[in-house]
């Protein structure tokens, strides 16, 4: 955003309407969208990111000290040696069932990674365990083939989850 603020003002464009224009824009759907809080814990919606380093990424970002990650999947013939980087990171791991999830479980050695075959499941689970402050991450690193239209209708079903809460 800052870069093309710069470039922006580099063209001229006035300073007051380009504040304005940042003041109003709330990021692109899917992508690192933060969808609400509830009982003070945040939930975010990066169902876009259907490649393991985009996972890493994200997970990365958060600079919570409670991390609870959604990820996991189809595999789309990927190496998921990155996901290594944060298996520690997060508190609690669900794991949507799928190749990909298959290929996760291989590379980081937790044993308390809890695998699901829907984000219902996930929700029924992760509610009690959810404590104040805790950022919830739906973030893949894998496809929604399987269990899911596409990854926009993942990303949908997430939404609905965290809106009935």
């Amino acid at each position: 955003l800052s870069a093309a603020a710069l470039c922006y003002l580099a063209l001229g464009i006035d300073k007051e309407k380009l504040s304005e224009g940042i003041e109003k824009f709330h990021g692109v759907p899917f992508r690192m969208e933060k969808i609400r809080e509830w009982n003070n814990v945040t939930f975010i919606n990066d169902t876009t990111a259907t490649i393991p380093e985009a996972a890493v990424c994200a997970v990365k970002s958060i600079s919570a000290k409670s991390l609870v990650w959604i990820g996991g999947g189809t595999d789309k013939n990927l190496d998921f040696t990155c996901i290594k980087e944060i298996e520690n990171i997060p508190r609690m791991i669900y794991l949507l069932k799928g190749t990909g999830t298959d290929k996760i479980k291989n590379v980081i050695s937790r044993k308390d990674i809890k695998e699901v075959s829907s984000l219902e499941e996930v929700f029924s689970d992760m509610l009690p365990k959810l404590k104040s402050e805790d950022v919830v991450l739906l973030s893949p690193g894998c496809t929604s083939f399987g269990l899911f239209q596409n990854e926009f209708h993942r990303g949908r079903v997430f939404n609905e989850c965290v809106n009935k809460l």
